[in-house]
């Protein structure tokens, strides 16, 4: 019994790997990694450099940190959930 081609959508699959719509646990691991390097990087200016980096600036430090790593995950995430355009 021969393999049916079901479409461009399969040649490309085979031409590039896998496609982006597959790898949406990446995304959450690697924003979830993104927050740990910063929260670690934060916690280390209060436990090391406490004269340098108060506990208001490094709060301050983490929410915007925060919010420019949420908002760059949602602009991946609308990426990878959209439905390719068929022509």
């Amino acid at each position: 019994m021969a393999k049916r081609d079901t479409g461009p959508k399969d040649e490309v699959e085979r031409m590039i790997g896998r496609r982006v719509e597959h790898m949406k646990a990446l995304y959450i691991i690697g924003f979830a990694l993104a927050w740990a390097a910063t929260a670690f990087g934060v916690w280390v200016g209060f436990t090391y450099y406490p004269w340098a980096y108060p506990f208001t600036s490094g709060m301050y430090a983490l929410t915007v940190l925060t919010v420019i790593e949420a908002v760059a995950f949602i602009f991946i995430w609308k990426v990878a959930t959209e439905k390719p355009a068929n022509p």
